[in-house]
């Protein structure tokens, strides 16, 4: 009669080892290694256990499924709605590759709020989800007011568990959006604030070079102070058809200081909001902003050199 095979649910039973393997033991009540002969399914699973390779298509598949998951568990923006209180915040990036995303270089982080226009920026180096993690908290702790909100777009730089794990953990109150799929106006602020602070000032070039993140981000510094303390903008408060065109009404056109300092309540820290105001001199900060301009564009042109 033919060998009947063992039921699929028992291990197979423990087989001789090839000449010149040796496989050892340890044992907790007898605390000594112990060589053996043979060795069974069960013992040699255990053994390779940490070595073993999973399979990249199921991982990714699983890791894909977890995040879109995620996705699909934070709401979409409600721009209805707007904001009364400062704190109401919109991200997003800016990438410095000159058309061209292989490889390796400088992105910009952009934090802007919905009612006064407030502004920060944070360069990075790639957008790896602890990079952008660590720099936008770097730019929670610059903030003059309160994170009420944040909303993204659908990037998995911010779509992602380790994002969401911060914020969950450090800012509970914090409610968290993201912007509908191809509309850009849902992050108009913030989309806004990437043309005029970045692409006015550096355009499409490509920073590939980690050097020019420390350059990008003491700019950076200097020019948010001048745009947040010296430079007006104005609000759209309503729009309506006329004939064949648009007629828009904006409002008086104030800077963002002026226009938080209308919603902070008093208190301390007004009032050193106000005495850092005042010992800003917007001159000498341009001259600044001048220098650290000229020292990337120098910077660039001698990494272009080299190459």
């Amino acid at each position: 009669m033919p060998a009947v095979p063992p039921p699929p649910h028992r291990r197979a039973p423990a087989v001789p080892l090839p000449g010149g393997v040796v496989f050892l033991t340890y044992s907790t009540k007898a605390p000594h290694f112990r060589r053996r002969d043979t060795v069974s399914a069960s013992t040699l699973e255990r053994a390779l256990a940490p070595y073993r390779v999973l399979d990249e298509s199921s991982t990714k598949e699983s890791r894909e499924q977890s995040l879109t998951q995620l996705k699909q568990s934070i709401p979409y923006v409600d721009r209805r709605c707007r904001p009364e209180k400062p704190g109401s915040l919109s991200i997003d990036t800016v990438a410095h590759c000159q058309g061209d995303l292989s490889g390796n270089f400088v992105w910009t982080l952009t934090l802007t709020d919905e009612l006064t226009h407030w502004t920060q920026n944070r360069a990075i180096w790639n957008k790896g989800r602890y990079v952008t993690c660590n720099a936008l908290k770097h730019l929670f702790r610059e903030l003059p007011f309160r994170v009420r909100s944040l909303n993204t777009d659908n990037g998995s730089e911010f779509i992602n568990h380790h994002m969401q794990h911060f914020l969950s953990e450090c800012y509970r109150t914090c409610e968290v959006t993201r912007s509908r799929p191809y509309k850009k106006n849902d992050n108009a602020r913030v989309e806004e604030r990437n043309r005029r602070v970045v692409r006015e000032h550096f355009g499409d070039v490509r920073f590939d070079d980690e050097g020019f993140v420390r350059l990008l981000n003491r700019f950076y510094h200097y020019s948010n102070l001048i745009l947040n303390h010296f430079s007006p903008c104005v609000h759209l408060v309503s729009k309506k058809r006329q004939g064949t065109g648009i007629v828009k009404l904006y409002d008086e056109a104030r800077t963002p200081y002026q226009r938080l300092m209308e919603h902070l309540p008093e208190g301390r820290r007004k009032e050193r909001l106000k005495a850092f105001h005042e010992s800003l001199d917007p001159i000498d900060l341009t001259l600044k902003v001048q220098q650290c301009r000229a020292d990337i564009l120098h910077l660039l042109q001698r990494h272009k050199i080299d190459q």
